[in-house]
């Protein structure tokens, strides 16, 4: 089939004798800059981007009905469209071979009839013979190298001047700016679904590495309890070194397993009273033996008129305390001082822990040492509660962290 060719601008523009170049050329200015806006624009869905170029394509060519289609398997789907008729509306299907679009999608080229019912072939379409559309402007909408469907734009009246090779650039940028939002959406929906499940993955082998290292360290433990000396054959000391690296690796299971569980939205506060002093205490006991071992003290400030009772996920605030005294215990100058400090200003309560640290190599072999990660699940729970939380150094020796809390 023969297409109408796009006019070149300087004849088309000379063909309009209504209006002065300068003012033509102003109208070009104007549309190019309704284009610049919306490429720049941030849509929050791709029903709110297709309705603003359909919109903005109506008022640019100065047509009737502007669709936004999707083609697949030789079915033509509207997915947005703005129209005076009553035969079209958004979800409504077509075979391609009755549109006009059909054109579009075999030559994968932008074309315009400026007047159907003069063209030879196209008068006898379907559309023209039912709905009487003269004028027609379309372009391919591309998603990376495959074809979603097309930007055209309709009309019952013929166009005097046909289009313009000025027009044709347009609707293939607006077409081209649809087709790029598509693709980074699909990406996007992509990444969100394999981020998904790579979390929901790493949830299930934490779980299912958490027993066989529980069996694995409960075995070197009656282990070196059988030897009655740990400098005996050496043995104990192979023991006491499973142990310690089974710590490691549980630690760091229970880590991703609390990452997991963050990252995938099912850690959701809940939120009631309970006493911030008994849960403070609770923690800090399972740390005694280590505290014992480093000759570490540890300095408990909390009013004394009564319980503190507090507002909080009771036994997500405890996964708080434990990492913030696990840190502390770890990295403890030996024979230092550790502060929990709880004040009360009217409706909050506000938590400090000091600790004097001991300067250290974080690539050390240090059997003991952190995972790394503690800090960013306080910080995920507690940003869970709608509360900031801050961790710093101060004058290079001492570790502080502080956060506040809604009392009852």
């Amino acid at each position: 089939m023969d297409y109408p060719e796009f006019i070149k601008n300087t004849s088309f523009y000379a063909l309009d004798v209504s209006r002065s170049a300068e003012d033509q050329l102003k109208g070009v200015v104007e549309n190019v800059k309704k284009i610049h806006q919306l490429t720049n624009t941030p849509f929050s869905s791709f029903e709110d981007l297709i309705h603003k170029y359909i919109a903005a394509g109506l008022s640019i060519f100065k047509m009737e009905t502007g669709i936004v289609s999707c083609i697949q398997e030789n079915i033509y789907q509207v997915k947005a469209v703005v129209s005076p008729l009553d035969a079209i509306h958004a979800g409504s299907e077509f075979q391609l071979e009755d549109t006009y679009c059909r054109e579009v999608y075999e030559t994968r080229t932008v074309i315009g009839f400026s007047e159907i019912g003069c063209h030879a072939e196209m008068c006898k379409h379907p559309v023209y013979l039912n709905l009487k559309l003269e004028a027609y402007l379309s372009a391919p909408i591309w998603v990376g190298d495959e074809l979603y469907g097309t930007l055209n734009f309709t009309s019952t009246k013929a166009r005097e001047h046909g289009f313009s090779e000025h027009e044709r650039d347009l609707i293939e940028m607006m077409a081209g700016s649809i087709g790029t939002y598509l693709l980074l959406q699909s990406k996007e929906e992509r990444l969100i679904e394999l981020n998904k499940r790579l979390k929901i993955f790493v949830g299930y082998v934490s779980h299912d590495l958490r027993n066989p290292l529980g069996f694995i360290k409960s075995a070197a433990a009656m282990g070196r309890k059988r030897i009655k000396s740990e400098e005996h054959d050496g043995s104990g000391k192979f023991f006491r070194k499973i142990e310690e690296s089974a710590d490691i690796s549980l630690e760091l299971v229970s880590t991703i397993l609390d990452f997991a569980a963050l990252g995938t939205g099912k850690i959701v506060p809940e939120i009631k009273a309970f006493n911030l002093s008994a849960l403070i205490r609770q923690s800090m006991h399972f740390f005694q033996p280590l505290l014992d071992e480093k000759k570490c003290e540890v300095d408990l400030i909390i009013p004394d008129d009564g319980p503190c009772l507090a507002m909080g996920d009771e036994n997500r605030l405890l996964q708080v305390f434990m990492n913030l005294f696990n840190n502390a215990s770890k990295y403890c100058d030996e024979s230092s001082r550790i502060q929990c400090s709880v004040s009360q200003d009217n409706d909050i309560y506000s938590i400090k822990i000091t600790n004097k640290i001991k300067m250290h190599n974080r690539y050390d072999s240090d059997p003991k040492a952190s995972t790394g990660f503690g800090l960013t699940i306080v910080q995920e729970i507690l940003q869970a509660h709608n509360v900031t939380f801050s961790a710093s150094v101060e004058k290079g020796m001492f570790s502080v962290s502080f956060f506040l809390l809604k009392a009852d």
